[in-house]
């Protein structure tokens, strides 16, 4: 069993992911963060995981997210496992409808960006299996790889399979970071929006980045017999054996205007019936769910041992991306705590691009390995 002390800083499904990992392989982290509000974002996250085929060959990030999908649903199974909490799920495609021949192009040259560089295994469908209480569109383009998952049941999943490993949950917010590095062997951001804020606090450079605010929509509706998971252009709807989930919108936040949910609510359902054909349903029994994301200039995740501070690390800046990335970015940061090279993600993700100083060489081992590794199992 490994006797350092660690604190993780967020409770979204990054710091969650990663204190699963880290249980797994003999730690006991203590996670702060509250476990809802708009600072947790993740607990907002409709699930859908969609790549639409696309294969990027030359980005590093999609493909991370082609790799992470094929690792998805098993990863969700070995948390029920461990927590003894199903998580709901779907794994039967995702459906994009277009409504002409016209929309038709539009898709799909949307899909590609103007270039080809691939698109695996779409199918274009007839409309005759349409949704019946939905308007029918001309057809709709099938992506059978992509899902979705029920990601407040998969936090609450994590959670219990942390707590039953000995981790401790902290329901509170840490507003600067000087405390937690005296007091723990080593200390993880995991904060998402936050997270630029705490390493300003302690006057670090910070690379540059930027928050966008999202919100999905939740509402009840007649049984289905079957989930249909559905896409158009940005938006995304899951229509689920009780309730249909929307999003989702953004902006970025102001905190000299704020910005105005309900108008946003109305708006969005404006733009999914539209979309997607669904009647539109009274503003009033709509629940609505907002969270602020960490974006990066180059829409990558950050991961690893900040420069010039050896007792901290960060495993932030998922944006869009978490549902797909955070195990596999939580595993990376792992890693290097313990001494182990990283992989190509690993590399490509790594917190230290943004710094000349502090740039890793690629395929070089850590300056230093805050973390011993620990003689348990993981999984075990």
């Amino acid at each position: 069993m490994a006797h350092e002390t660690i604190a993780i800083i967020g409770r979204g499904l990054a710091g969650l992911t990663l204190g699963f990992r880290m249980v797994q392989a003999g730690y006991q982290p203590t996670l702060f963060g509250a476990a809802r509000g708009p600072d947790n974002a993740s607990r907002c996250a409709q699930g859908i995981v969609c790549n639409k085929g696309l294969i990027f060959a030359d980005s590093p990030l999609f493909r991370a997210k082609l790799q992470s999908l094929k690792k998805l649903e098993d990863w969700l199974s070995s948390v029920e496992k461990a927590s003894g909490l199903a998580i709901p799920r779907t794994w039967t495609g995702v459906d994009e409808p277009y409504w002409s021949a016209d929309d038709f192009q539009k898709t799909f040259q949307r899909v590609y960006r103007g270039n080809f560089w691939g698109c695996y295994r779409p199918q274009n469908r007839p409309a005759k299996d349409w949704l019946s209480d939905f308007r029918t569109p001309e057809g709709y383009v099938h992506y059978p790889d992509d899902a979705w998952f029920d990601v407040d049941a998969t936090m609450n999943s994590l959670e219990k399979a942390c707590e039953l490993k000995g981790a401790t949950f902290i329901d509170s917010d840490v507003t600067e970071l000087k405390t937690l590095l005296d007091r723990y062997d080593h200390t993880i951001i995991a904060a998402g929006a936050g997270s630029m804020e705490l390493l300003k606090a302690l006057k670090l450079e910070v690379p540059k980045s930027f928050q966008v605010a999202g919100q999905s929509l939740v509402w009840k509706h007649q049984p289905e017999a079957t989930p249909r998971i559905l896409v158009k252009a940005t938006l995304s709807l899951a229509v689920l054996s009780d309730r249909k989930i929307l999003g989702s919108s953004s902006w970025k936040p102001d905190p000299h205007h704020p910005h105005d949910i309900a108008l946003d609510r109305d708006q969005l359902l404006d733009q999914g019936a539209a979309a997607f054909g669904f009647p539109r349903p009274s503003s009033d029994v709509v629940e609505s769910n907002w969270g602020t994301r960490l974006r990066f200039a180059d829409r990558m995740p950050a991961l690893g041992l900040w420069p010039e501070q050896p007792k901290l690390s960060v495993l932030t800046g998922f944006y869009k991306n978490g549902l797909q990335l955070a195990d596999l970015c939580a595993e990376q940061l792992l890693c290097e705590l313990q001494g182990e090279p990283l992989s190509e993600f690993g590399e490509a993700f790594h917190v230290s691009r943004f710094f000349r100083s502090g740039r890793r060489a690629p395929g070089s081992p850590p300056r230093h390995c805050p973390l011993s590794r620990s003689e348990h199992k993981a999984g075990t």
